[in-house]
């Protein structure tokens, strides 16, 4: 694991493009992992990965045609 990236809150937030409360969150919530280091959380690159293929998976994207929108699911 020592050549395992590591992010903080803050930077997996830049990251996703998202806030820091958006990562508590989805820790709340049992959907992004984290490991403690020294009393602070750490999220390792493989998990955060992990959680993009299980998001995207499960997301759902705004089709647009003939002016009329509708959801499908991937």
């Amino acid at each position: 694991m020592a050549d395992e990236a590591l992010f903080t809150t803050y930077s997996l937030a830049h990251y996703l493009q998202v806030s820091a409360r958006t990562v508590q969150r989805e820790v709340a919530r049992g959907r992004l992992t984290y490991v403690m280091v020294g009393g602070r959380r750490r999220y390792r690159r493989h998990d955060v990965e992990s959680y993009l293929r299980n998001r995207t998976q499960r997301s759902q994207f705004r089709i647009i045609q003939g002016g009329r929108s509708r959801f499908a699911v991937r």
